[in-house]
């Protein structure tokens, strides 16, 4: 019978973040803090990605150069290959661009599927990103709603069958709703759950997280 890993992408498949990158090599000194204006609940998540990506002026290659240190999973073709051999379906869901992670997976014969926000880059204007309206999972918080999307899978396989793998704020909640066994957690996400006395496997690269789940199937 067929499961089912939800992950997110930026920290979880690749450990950096994308608009961390941003901010620290391709932003001027004088860009606002974001982030900060989040967690005081001044802007939305989306609203503070968007903002950042809005900020780049810096030629497409030059970002193409910050996409390499993401450190993507470089084990990741043959991750998702037992993956699909042991019958569990990737989903990713992500509350970043679909812009980068299409670029980043590019190489991927096949890829998993994907649900996180639209956008396009323009030289002069940044990284465009903009809200995936009339998506099966949409928020108008995050663009990209986790939550729907972690219940829509539970739905489909039952919860004892559903992982949930992340590292930012906006994984909390939607990695509650699954068993602690299958829960997996760096960064934020670890951070809060702790907070929280939720349990959880921690994790600093994505083939952990495989590799347990793997284990855990061939028992």
């Amino acid at each position: 019978m067929p499961s089912i890993l939800i992950t997110d992408f930026d920290g979880t498949v690749c450990r950096q973040d994308f608009y961390q990158l941003v901010v620290a090599h391709l932003l001027p000194g004088e860009v606002p803090d974001y982030w900060q204006d989040y967690l005081d609940q001044k802007l939305t998540h989306f609203e503070v990605l968007r903002s950042y990506f809005a900020e780049i002026r810096c030629s497409e290659a030059e970002v193409d150069h910050i996409l390499n240190k993401m450190e993507l999973e470089p084990e990741l073709p043959a991750l998702l290959g037992k993956l699909q051999a042991a019958e569990w379906e990737v989903v990713i869901a992500s509350a970043g661009c679909a812009w980068y992670i299409h670029k980043l997976l590019a190489h991927l014969e096949k890829l998993p599927a994907i649900h996180a926000n639209p956008g396009v880059y323009v030289e002069g204007q940044g990284l465009l990103m903009s809200m995936p309206h009339g998506a099966q999972f949409f928020s108008p918080i995050n663009g990209v709603d986790k939550l729907a999307i972690t219940k829509a899978a539970i739905e489909k396989v039952g919860k004892a069958r559903v992982a949930y793998s992340g590292d930012g704020l906006t994984d909390v909640v939607p990695s509650l709703l699954v068993p602690e066994q299958h829960r997996f957690a760096r960064s934020d996400l670890a951070r809060v759950l702790t907070e929280k006395k939720q349990g959880f496997y921690g994790f600093e690269r994505w083939a952990e997280v495989v590799e347990r789940l793997l284990l855990r199937t061939a028992v």
